[in-house]
Formats: structure tokens, sequence, C-alpha cells
């Protein structure tokens, strides 16, 4: 029977980054993070927005991103919300004149997540809003079923012909 709770297709979500200038380092004069995710109203056209600017930090929203659930995704978004802390994975390209990352997706996958750390993007977890977690977790609910367990057979590795005496 489906539960009776009216949850949307799909969220709209902004990515917050920040980046920190970093004090007395022989290489690195600043340092990017992924801080977190914020829930939209709307679909937007991708772009980043400053939020604010300190001596220290800045703060950038990038808008545009949706995040979508698929049925042949339900086992990795399962395992994902059974961890000690399921997390939202946010896919960055590094930029073409910059440190700064360039989000460019949004997941609950973690198969997905690997899949680009696999292929040398970078991957920043982050926590799940609450609302995007209900989301998951009445999804996974309704569209994953665990396989059925299979029990292995062993093999019979002598075969009649290894028994006969070779001449």
């Amino acid at each position: 029977m489906p539960l009776q709770e009216n949850f949307p297709q799909q969220f709209y979500v902004s990515v917050i980054t920040e980046k920190q200038a970093v004090q007395q380092h022989r290489w690195l004069t600043e340092r990017w993070r992924v801080l977190g995710i914020a829930l939209a109203h709307e679909k937007q056209a991708i772009q980043r927005l400053p939020m604010r600017s300190s001596a220290q930090e800045e703060h950038y929203l990038w808008q545009g991103f949706v995040l979508q659930l698929h049925v042949d995704e339900a086992e990795s978004y399962y395992h994902n919300l059974m961890a000690d802390t399921p997390k939202l994975f946010v896919v960055c390209r590094p930029s073409v004149d910059s440190s700064e990352p360039q989000p460019f997706l949004v997941t609950l996958s973690y198969d997905e997540a690997c899949a680009y750390l696999e292929a040398d993007a970078e991957v920043h977890d982050v926590p799940i809003p609450p609302e995007i977690y209900r989301w998951a977790e009445y999804y996974v609910l309704e569209h994953y079923v665990p396989a059925e367990p299979k029990k292995r057979r062993r093999k019979d590795w002598v075969q009649e012909d290894d028994h006969e005496p070779k001449d």
C-alpha cells in the first residue's frame, strides 16, 4: 500500500560555498569548501551570487540545481540513508582561472558520487536538509526492494574424465 504523503518530484536547491584566506602558508593563499545546501522555491539559471564578504572569508550562493531521484539508484539512496551520517554530494569542476570549485551536480546517490571521484572530480559531502531526508526516505520505501539472498551452490570440480587412469 503506497504511503499517503504528497512529496515533490524534485527539489530545487542552491549550493553555498566559502572562500577562506589562508595566512602564513608557503603555497596557499585561499581555501575553498562547500558549506551546505539551501532549498530554492523555483528553477533558476545556474549562477554564482555573492552572499557576504569580509577580510577573512567570502560566501557564495550557486543557484539553479535540480535534485531528482531515479528508481535505478534506489539501493544507493537506501545505503546513504542508513549510514551514520547521511549526506548530499556536491560534484564540482575546477575553475579555469582560479582554485574555486564550480558545482555542477547535487546528488543523493553514493554510487554516482563515487563514480565522479574515480574520474577525478571534486566531490563534497554536506548534511541533508530534513525536508530532503524525508522525501528520500519516502522514495526508498516506495521503490527499493532488497535483492533476495541467494545461496551459493558448490561446483563439482571433479569431472568423470579425471578419474580415468592416463596412459
